[in-house]
């Protein structure tokens, strides 16, 4: 019986002198970016500390300000590290679902952002809040 490491090591030999072996297993042995790190970086970290800046910098932003800048940066985030994954279905208009469903989120922030300023409501201060 073969160890896993000399099995493999066996496979691949085998691999390089038997052409239908090697066309069936090149494909499982591609090379993939790590999208879930992208997405880790890119839908976590940076948009946590673009909203922390935003927070700090500004702190009396109109109320929806920080949800539509969250909504519609996530959703950026989304649709640009898509492009590493792999696609989990069919294509909606030339686009990944992930993508496509981000673009309503998109739009779920610009409405928050609309609405934060017309309406033009501000947090209350802590020393008049009683």
């Amino acid at each position: 019986i073969l160890s896993p490491p000399n099995a493999i090591a066996n496979i691949i030999a085998e691999m390089r002198v038997n052409e239908p072996i090697e066309a069936v297993i090149s494909p499982l042995l591609s090379a993939r970016h790590p999208s879930q790190l992208y997405q880790a970086a890119g839908e976590g970290l940076s948009l946590f500390l673009l909203l922390l800046l935003i927070r700090l910098w500004k702190p009396k932003l109109y109320h929806g300000v920080i949800t539509g800048v969250f909504f519609i940066s996530y959703a950026i985030a989304r649709i640009s590290m898509e492009v590493f994954r792999e696609p989990d279905a069919e294509r909606i208009a030339g686009l990944t679902r992930g993508q496509f469903y981000s673009l309503f989120m998109v739009a779920i922030g610009v409405g928050f952002l609309i609405f934060a300023f017309v309406k033009k409501q501000r947090p209350r201060s802590r020393d008049t809040a009683a």
